[in-house]
């Protein structure tokens, strides 16, 4: 590779041949690994300097040498490109086709997706909505007597609920329903909208907020959830433990069953490659963490991440993620209808 130093290239070898045996490497190894000609006396001089960064470390007695979390970060700092495959690009545009077309069905894909084709615990966060307001308000009649809130926040989160009425439900009512709700909530903001502005909002109505106590209500409960930063998970935790030892992947597994800390942990290390030796996360101790922000709207982002094992493909898993995210981000905002 034009312009990088041996001693990198050699520190390349080590972190390849380790990620993909999980043995310690030796001199000979990376000798055979290397496209020009040098001398085993002339590695272990390298991996000298090596050890001395800080960037890899002699397990036990063994005669190889394995990497450091420093070392990962700085292999990743001079190897891994933001640009995926076109495989990865396909995986990820087809999961995104696939999905449900709402902001929750976007990031169960990607999620879903990442934790399978990176083999780790993918998760993500919606956007902070405490500052966000009202986008709009949709309604969808679904029988005859019940329909469908559709609460959308400048945020990109998008919210449903089912109501009913005591009188049919035509095209008609739907109409007022939208008219009405929209005129009155339209470009307020989500932590406005609380029992004094509902009771408000009803009496404003007159007769008409009698007869829509239950559209009000749902439209109500819809914004006090959109509050909410919430979490998606992948359903196979499993994935994140490969190449992992008994003691480690225990507590891993504490962490990930604690959704509380792991939206904490989504919002505090968001965007970047982190290794649990390098924070003070202790349950993250052999595992990498990947993250990236998605821009959900003009205003507010959410976070993509995945935990899994540091013998991780990172050439492949950093720009999925990012890739994933990018994407992820657009759609979302389109849904919301915030990118018009």
């Amino acid at each position: 590779m034009e312009g990088v130093s041996k001693q990198m290239l050699i520190l390349k070898a080590i972190v390849d041949s380790y990620i993909a045996t999980g043995e310690p490497v030796a001199s000979k190894t990376i000798c055979d690994m290397l496209d020009y000609r040098v001398s085993s006396a002339t590695v272990r001089n390298y991996m000298a300097q090596l050890m001395k960064l800080g960037y890899i470390v002699q397990p036990h007695t063994s005669a190889g040498r394995i990497p450091s979390d420093k070392g990962y970060l700085e292999y990743i700092d001079a190897f891994v490109s933001d640009e995926p495959t076109q495989d990865i690009k396909d995986n990820i545009d087809n999961a995104l086709l696939e999905c449900d077309n709402e902001p929750d069905g976007v990031l169960k894909a990607v999620v879903e997706l990442l934790s399978h084709m990176l083999h780790g615990y993918a998760f993500a966060i919606t956007p902070d909505s405490k500052d966000a307001r009202i986008y709009a308000v949709r309604f969808v009649k679904i029988g005859r007597y019940t329909a469908m809130a559709v609460l959308v926040t400048t945020s990109g989160v998008v919210k449903t609920g089912l109501f009913r009425c005591e009188y049919v439900i035509t095209d008609e009512i739907i109409n007022i329903f939208e008219k009405l709700i929209g005129d009155r909530f339209t470009g307020i903001m989500i932590r406005e909208i609380n029992s004094a502005f509902l009771q408000s909002t009803a009496v404003s109505m007159g007769e008409l907020g009698m007869l829509m106590s239950n559209v009000l209500w749902t439209v109500g409960r819809l914004c006090g959830s959109a509050e909410e930063i919430t979490l998606f998970s992948s359903e196979n935790a499993a994935r994140a433990f490969k190449n992992s030892d008994y003691e480690s992947a225990q507590r891993l597994g504490f962490l990930l069953s604690d959704k509380k800390r792991l939206t904490r942990l989504a919002g505090e290390y968001d965007n970047g490659v982190y290794f649990g030796g390098l924070t003070d996360i202790r349950e993250l101790e052999g595992f990498a963490l990947i993250s990236q922000r998605y821009t959900a709207s003009d205003t507010s982002s959410g976070v993509l991440s995945i935990i899994c094992s540091t013998r991780t493909d990172y050439l492949s898993a950093v720009p999925a993620v990012k890739y994933a995210a990018q994407e992820a981000g657009k759609m979302i905002k389109a849904i919301a209808g915030s990118d018009e």
